[in-house]
């Protein structure tokens, strides 16, 4: 009763293939996160193996679809068929936008600069060395909201310190109204972890729809669109560099109320309406050629 399968990642990209096999309806493949490379802990040989078999998920697709433009170094040795990109760009509702668009027209009286996290509290996502840093900057303060790994350890530092502040685990409306009183956003994720090279997080586009800069490691795939259009900050991952950015926002050598409005110049780019038509058009695509091979 179908005549197409929409199948996200390999668990499902694997049965995925089999079924086409036997049925001969055809797949389209889309990688949120290649298996091998969100699995580093794989013995060489299983991932040898394993990148193999998603190989062959992704050279019989009718169609691929990656996350960003970075990612098509991720498959290279694969042979996708109308490889197609749609950014992993949330979908905004008009209560999040109205609310959000409320907070953000209300000018932030207090003199201080807010940093602000919302997501997973592990230890790859720099948690630990941004509290350690800016609690030793009264004049800044680093929100954080989510669970994880360091959910104790972030509540202890927030009891501890008047400038970190916990939220705890909070909804999509509510991260949204953290993130409108902010200055700056940050995905500062560990670039060791092969998967984190081609990282798409949600928060870079959250960015550009608040019209916030943000702050990414480099070499983790999302440097590039931050330094492609002016939105940001590139770091190293370490304190170290991390401690040498907020000094030059301190000093004011650095504009970054101006990298804010280039992230919102470039929402349009990557937004879910564009990405959408690009999802569209692939799928009008296939029926057209589904429509051609029954003409046949």
């Amino acid at each position: 009763k179908y005549d197409l399968i929409h199948a996200f990642d390999l668990d499902v990209g694997l049965p995925a293939l089999l079924i086409s096999k036997i049925t001969k309806k055809k797949y389209v493949y889309h990688i949120a996160d290649f298996y091998t490379d969100s699995h580093s802990n794989l013995p060489d040989k299983i991932k040898s193996l394993v990148k193999k078999l998603e190989f062959k998920v992704i050279n019989n697709a009718i169609a691929t679809i990656i996350c960003t433009e970075e990612r098509i170094k991720q498959i290279e040795g694969s042979k996708p068929k109308n490889l197609t990109v749609i950014h992993n760009t949330p979908i905004f509702t008009e209560k999040i936008l109205d609310n959000t668009l409320n907070d953000l027209e209300t000018d932030k009286s207090k003199e201080e600069i807010i940093f602000t996290y919302v997501g997973t509290l592990s230890k790859s996502r720099f948690i630990e060395s941004a509290i350690e840093v800016i609690k030793d900057y009264p004049q800044i303060v680093l929100n954080i909201a989510g669970v994880g790994k360091l959910t104790n350890h972030v509540e202890s530092m927030s009891k501890r310190y008047s400038n970190i502040k916990y939220y705890g685990m909070v909804d999509y409306n509510e991260a949204f109204k953290i993130y409108s009183k902010t200055d700056f956003m940050f995905a500062i994720y560990d670039p060791e972890i092969p998967n984190n090279r081609f990282s798409a997080p949600n928060k870079v586009y959250e960015a550009m729809m608040l019209g916030k800069p943000i702050v990414v490691a480099k070499n983790t795939g999302i440097d590039t669109i931050i330094i492609d259009n002016n939105m940001g900050f590139v770091i190293d991952f370490s304190k170290e560099a991390f401690k040498e950015l907020l000094d030059k926002i301190m000093n004011k050598s650095t504009d970054w109320k101006v990298t804010g409005a280039n992230a919102k110049l470039a929402y349009d780019k990557y937004s879910w309406v564009t990405m959408k038509k690009r999802l569209v058009e692939l799928y009008r695509y296939i029926s057209n050629s589904f429509v051609t091979r029954c003409i046949q």
